[in-house]
């Protein structure tokens, strides 16, 4: 038979299917590949009654033990600023326009022409905005820094701020709807990284029955103690203590990753906001040093975003991303995730069969890079 694959998949649930049941569903993703079932407490659903279901079907108890036995991975939304949705359909950013941000009724004075659209966000990520570019400008004077919309699909370059927004100037523009998370290319958003928000989530997944906790937007071991001690507090005495998994996606993560790993009981390294913050040029390099910090101490790293994101509505991946998953096992990576691939896409197990075939052909080349050549000539 096949030899036991060593790399976990990790896929997100996040919607039923239309005609399934969740049961139906989460068999055939089992049956798939999956190892993991990735909650995002970014988007829980009204009463978390799809987490209770995803969490019953995934703790029950299975009497003949035939069953696969799969873990949940509670993945906590933590502090992203976000803009407030804006009226409608949304707002154009047009190229080359002024555009302000900052709490409802506040506006900070555009000098030179009058400000076309104004972006609003709470007091709270306002304030943290304005104090972060002020670090960033302390140590870079004459800096114009980059404000990155959503996954960077739309860019401002930042002219001025006062302690509460700012203005800018639309580099790269296009309807914007919804509740886009903020990004300052080259510093981290001053927030409060464990909200009360994810408390509660927390608290609820730990009540159901965990596995694993993912905690977003890491800066420091702090955070990663934080957590750790509020998760002691609420599970009862003598009950074994759920693993933590710190997302690396800030600089101060990469910047203080030891520590960060000594806390830990493993790492993701989540591309996408870790793109935004370093540059895309720098994410590879990334990848590299944080799966070998990771394996020099003996603490697993998940692979994240965008891994096959053309199958959300494609059949077959890119050559690019199939690339993409090969090295990412070369690169020593534990565990492979998917996100909006199952979360949202159109093939939720043919995206995992997929995963699950590339993953297989890794492992094969590394513990063998010699049969490559008997089987091409073969």
């Amino acid at each position: 038979g096949e030899t036991a694959r060593q790399t976990r998949i990790v896929a997100t649930v996040g919607r039923c299917p239309a005609g399934l049941t969740w049961p139906i569903y989460l068999e055939q993703l089992v049956a798939a590949g999956v190892d993991v079932l990735r909650v995002n407490l970014s988007h829980v659903s009204p009463g978390y009654s799809a987490e209770q279901e995803i969490l019953d079907w995934a703790n029950r108890p299975v009497a003949d033990r035939s069953a696969p036995a799969v873990a949940v991975l509670a993945d906590m939304q933590g502090p992203k600023a976000r803009i407030m949705a804006p009226p409608g359909d949304g707002v154009v950013l047009v190229e080359g326009a002024l555009v302000s941000l900052g709490p409802p009724g506040h506006c900070p004075e555009a000098t030179d022409q009058s400000v076309s659209v104004r972006l609003e966000v709470s007091e709270a990520t306002g304030g943290a905005i304005s104090r972060s570019l002020q670090a960033l400008l302390a140590s870079q004077p004459g800096l114009q820094p980059l404000l990155l919309l959503g996954d960077g699909d739309w860019v401002l370059r930042v002219l001025h701020h006062d302690c509460r927004g700012l203005v800018a100037r639309v580099e790269a523009g296009g309807l914007l709807s919804g509740r886009k998370g903020v990004t300052l290319r080259g510093v981290d958003i001053d927030l409060d990284p464990f909200p009360a928000k994810d408390q509660a989530d927390l608290r609820f997944c730990l009540k159901q029955g965990i596995d694993f906790v993912a905690i977003s937007f890491v800066r420091s071991a702090a955070d990663v103690l934080r957590v750790k001690a509020f998760i002691d507090s609420e599970l009862a005495p003598g009950v074994e203590r759920v693993p933590l998994i710190a997302k690396i996606e800030t600089l101060s993560a990469t910047d203080a990753i030891d520590e960060i790993l000594d806390a830990a009981d493993g790492i993701m390294i989540a591309r996408g906001d870790l793109g935004l913050q370093l540059g895309l040029s720098e994410v590879p390099l990334m990848q590299k040093m944080l799966a070998l910090k990771a394996r020099e101490r003996g603490k697993p790293a998940i692979v994240a975003t965008q891994m096959l994101e053309s199958m959300i509505h494609n059949p077959a991946p890119t050559r690019a991303e199939a690339t993409d998953v090969f090295n990412a096992v070369l690169d020593g990576g534990d565990a492979v995730m998917l996100s909006a691939e199952t979360s949202v896409g159109t093939r939720p197990c043919v995206a995992v069969q997929t995963i699950d075939e590339l993953v297989r052909a890794a492992e094969r080349y590394r513990a063998d890079p010699e049969h490559l050549k008997r089987d091409r000539k073969a």
